[in-house]
C-alpha cells in the first residue's frame, strides 16, 4: 500500500484555515484573565475529565449516560465493562496531565503511546485488546470503512516517522502555520496507521490531547478534544476517508474540520471565564438540583450559595451569622464540619479559617453535569 508523505500542506494567507489558526492562538496563553477565581477552574477540570471520557468513548459505540456512570462513580459499584472503558479513558487523561505537570516540556514518545494503550484497555474483554500497551502483530480491517490498515509489519516504521513528525522543530518562524495543522493531520494519520489491534479511535483522540498540551495550548486543560469529533460520528469518519487520499484539499479540509470543533470549544471555555456566567447558569442550578433532589439540606443549600456569593468563593463562620442568627458560634463551627466531612465545602489551606464550595462534591456532581449539559458544554446526556 502506497503511503502519503507525512506533510503540512500549503496554506494561503487568505485561506480560511489562517483566519482559525489565529483566533485559535489565545488557547495558548498561560494566563486566565477571568473573574472567575482560579481554584474553580481546578475543580472544573475533573467535572471536564468525566465529559472528555464519556465522549471518546461514546464516538465508539459505547452508549453510557452521564447519569449512569456519575452514579456508579458515586456509590463505588464494581463497574460494567462499559463504565470501565470510560474510567480506563479518566485513567488515561490523568496519567497525561501529571506527566505535563512533572516536566512542562514533556513530549509524547512510543513508549508513552504504548503505555497509555496498556492503561486505555485495563481489565476489558469486549473493546479490550489481546496484546495491551503492544503493536498489532496482524493485518486488519475496520468495521463499516473502506480503508484497509497497513500491513502490521509496517506499524513500527509508520509510528516512528509519526512520532518524529509531532517532535521535530519545523524550520518556519511563525509556529502558528503548522502546530494546529499538525495536531490535525498527526489525529488522521495515527487511525489510518490503526497501529493496535483495538481502542485505536479512543488513543488518536487522546494523542490530540497530548498534542494540543505539548505544543503550549494551556487552556486545552479545560476544553474537550474528544467533542471535536462526537458532535456528528458520520462527519468524523466520513472526513478521515476523504483524507486518506493525501491530497492537499482533502488534507486541508480535514484539518479544517478539526479546527472548527476546536474553534467551538474554545468559545465554550471563554463563558466559563465569567465568574457571573459560571455562578448562574451552572453552579446556582447545579446547587438548586441538589436540595430537590434531597442530596443537600436546606441548611447546607444556604452555605453553599452564601459561598458562591463570594468573590472568591470563600467563607468564614462570621459570614454565616447574618443568615443563622440562631445559631451560636460553636453550632456554626459543628454545621461547617459537618459539610467538610460530607466534602461539601473544602478548607482554602490547611491552617486556614475560610471554606469554600466544593464543585466536585458527590452531592453536586450530577446537578453541576446536568448544568452542563443544559448549557451545552456536553453533547449528550
Amino acid at each position: 500500500m502506497e503511503t502519503a508523505e507525512l506533510k503540512i500542506p500549503h496554506i494561503d494567507f487568505f485561506d480560511p484555515i489562517t483566519t482559525k489558526i489565529v483566533e485559535l492562538e489565545n488557547l495558548r496563553e498561560k494566563t486566565i484573565a477571568a473573574s472567575t477565581p482560579p481554584s474553580a477552574f481546578s475543580q472544573l477540570h475533573s467535572l471536564f475529565r468525566i465529559t472528555e471520557s464519556l465522549a471518546s468513548a461514546r464516538i465508539e459505540g459505547n452508549h453510557t449516560t452521564i447519569a449512569d456512570y456519575v452514579q456508579d462513580k458515586i456509590e463505588g459499584k464494581d463497574t460494567s465493562q462499559q463504565h470501565k472503558e470510560i474510567a480506563n479513558i479518566e485513567e488515561c487523561i490523568q496519567l497525561i496531565n501529571d506527566e505535563f505537570k512533572n516536566n512542562p516540556k514533556f513530549q509524547i514518545s512510543e513508549f508513552f503511546i504504548k503505555q497509555l494503550h496498556s492503561v486505555l484497555m485495563k481489565d476489558l474483554t469486549s473493546e479490550g485488546s489481546r496484546v495491551p500497551g503492544a503493536y498489532r502483530s496482524h493485518d486488519v480491517k475496520i468495521t463499516g470503512s473502506q480503508h484497509k490498515p497497513p500491513e502490521f509489519l509496517e506499524v513500527p516504521m509508520l509510528m516512528s516517522d509519526l512520532i518524529g513528525f509531532v517532535n521535530r522543530k519545523d524550520p518556519i518562524k511563525d509556529p502558528r502555520q503548522v502546530d494546529l495543522l499538525k495536531v490535525a493531520i498527526a489525529h488522521h494519520r495515527f487511525v489510518w496507521i490503526h497501529p493496535f489491534d483495538n481502542g485505536n479511535g479512543r488513543m488518536a483522540r487522546l494523542l490530540t490531547y497530548i498534542m494540543l498540551r505539548q505544543y503550549g495550548f494551556f487552556k486545552v486543560y479545560f476544553l474537550n478534544p474528544a467533542a471535536v469529533f462526537c458532535q456528528n460520528r458520520d462527519k468524523y469518519i466520513s472526513g478521515l476517508e476523504k483524507a486518506d487520499t493525501g491530497t492537499d484539499e482533502n488534507i486541508k479540509e480535514w484539518c479544517l474540520y478539526v479546527l472548527d470543533g476546536l474553534q467551538r470549544e474554545s468559545q465554550k471555555i471563554k463563558k466559563l471565564m465569567s465568574k457571573e456566567f459560571l455562578d448562574t447558569k451552572i453552579i446556582l442550578p447545579a446547587i438548586h438540583y441538589s436540595l430537590n433532589n434531597n442530596l443537600i439540606s436546606e441548611e447546607e443549600n444556604i452555605v453553599l450559595k452564601r459561598s458562591v456569593e463570594q468573590e472568591d468563593y470563600t467563607i468564614m463562620v462570621k459570614d454565616l451569622k447574618e443568615v443563622f442568627k440562631e445559631k451560636n458560634d460553636a453550632q456554626l463551627t459543628y454545621m461547617i464540619k459537618q459539610m467538610l466531612s460530607k466534602h461539601l465545602l473544602r478548607k482554602d489551606g490547611e491552617k486556614s479559617r475560610k471554606y469554600t464550595i466544593n464543585l466536585n462534591a458527590h452531592a453536586l456532581t450530577r446537578g453541576m453535569l446536568e448544568s452542563l449539559v443544559n448549557e451545552n458544554f456536553v453533547e449528550f446526556k
